[in-house]
């Protein structure tokens, strides 16, 4: 069975004590690092990891009339992957198994989704091409998570019956969009592993 896995957004500046902080996500973040930890690299077949890389002005900032702090500015440490996941995801890249996708590049475009922008769809696609099972995880849930999944349904990159949300590996801002995001993922056919 060809099995894949997409993390979203698994950055410092998203964590606890983040520049944008999203409670809980350090310990989801770190059980998907010990969960990566544990397979074998023959249980995924490949891995791709999406990164917000703003520009220090990017529009999704609130000084410049966005609904968010700064964040995940390119280049600096708010925007690596956390440590709790990177360390795992060293040893999946020394057998070439993991592409990173980056996203929010440009000063004027949001781009919540890994796939709002015509490049990073056509790669994903590629990467997705054969996919039995595509295992989805990352933070925050109803934000950048949902609407990536949403862009894969609507570019029709993978079918709804081919994906399974990972909550246990998915932070969110609260309890209650938890709630949202799995009713929402079931409505629209996916599974929840």
């Amino acid at each position: 069975m060809n099995r894949k896995l997409f993390i979203v957004d698994p950055q410092n500046g998203f964590m606890d004590d983040g520049s944008l902080p999203v409670a809980g996500s350090h310990a989801r973040m770190e059980a998907l690092g010990q969960y990566l930890d544990s397979l074998d690299f023959d249980y995924y077949d490949h891995i791709t990891v999406s990164l917000d890389w703003h520009p220090l002005t990017h529009c999704s900032f609130a000084e410049k009339g966005g609904p968010w702090p700064q964040h995940c500015v390119a280049f600096t440490n708010d925007a690596l992957v956390t440590p709790e996941v990177m360390q795992p995801l060293l040893r999946w890249m020394k057998a070439d198994k993991v592409d990173f996708i980056t996203k929010g590049k440009e000063r004027d475009i949001e781009e919540y989704s890994a796939l709002d922008n015509d490049q990073n769809a056509e790669c994903i696609r590629i990467t997705q091409t054969d996919t039995d099972v595509l295992d989805v995880c990352g933070v925050v849930g109803t934000v950048c998570v949902q609407n990536t999944l949403k862009g894969m349904l609507e570019r029709e990159v993978i079918p709804s019956s081919k994906i399974c949300v990972l909550p246990k590996y998915t932070a969110q801002f609260s309890e209650k969009d938890e709630t949202e995001f799995l009713a929402w993922a079931n409505s629209v056919g996916l599974t929840i592993g």
